[in-house]
């Protein structure tokens, strides 16, 4: 009977993470506005599995937020009252340094630490003290690590296959929702550009149209035409 009911309650966890991997692929297919995605992405990660703390760091390709591109993985989005005290202070972690997300970005592999606390490449945050177990997932675009999810629990050993492989599809619909956003902030440029240049082609146009009223019209011969001044 025992095993019933672990069975029945496995079953219902499982039901609940695809419906909210579900909820996340229906997010990324209609919010085009990064930030926005990345918030609400991480808000229902912890919603849904109950964790103590979500954040999803990106890489700073251009040095827009560091002056140093390249070089920090950049909390973008983040649970809570501790996400939003790091994210004003601009909490950012290095590629390749000692913790799990620089690591993570770095080797373009998970990172999964059961015992946080035993963890040797692990940046101990004081906004999150009760941290037990933490996982890092990588965010990749093709070949190209852009960031990574992070992910905290209260509880030692919180992770079970199924949480590793359900949060490993979700961020890759979070890696797919940053791209889709990324093409279409780079169409609206694109747009307002071609709109910028339309514009000064009109303020020239109307520039030029006083002196062309004083054409009468034009006279045409075997050489081609010339222009007819009003007298």
């Amino acid at each position: 009977f025992a095993s019933s009911e672990t069975l029945l309650e496995d079953l219902q966890n499982r039901a609940m993470q695809l419906q909210t991997a579900a909820e996340v692929s229906r997010a990324a297919s209609s919010i085009l506005d990064t930030a926005h995605l990345l918030q609400q992405t991480a808000d229902l990660i912890r919603e849904r599995f109950s964790f103590y703390y979500v954040g999803i760091f990106l890489v700073e390709f251009n040095g827009t937020w560091t002056n140093e591109p390249g070089k920090w993985a950049v909390l973008r989005a983040g649970t809570g009252e501790a996400g939003s005290i790091q994210i004003a202070k601009g909490h950012k972690l290095e590629i390749g340094g000692r913790s799990m997300i620089g690591t993570c970005v770095s080797s373009a592999q998970p990172r999964v630490s059961q015992v946080a606390s035993l963890e040797a490449k692990r940046y101990i945050n004081p906004i999150l003290p009760e941290t037990r177990s933490e996982m890092a997932l990588p965010l990749k675009i093709g070949e190209v690590v852009v960031g990574a999810l992070d992910v905290q629990s209260i509880e030692a050993s919180a992770f079970n296959e199924d949480d590793i492989s359900v949060l490993s599809l979700l961020a890759d619909q979070v890696s797919l929702a940053i791209e889709n956003a990324r093409l279409f902030d780079q169409a609206r440029k694109s747009l307002a550009e071609s709109e910028a240049l339309y514009r000064q082609y009109l303020r020239q146009a109307w520039t030029r149209l006083p002196k062309e009223q004083n054409l009468a019209g034009f006279r045409y011969n075997a050489r081609g035409a010339s222009a007819i001044e009003n007298k």
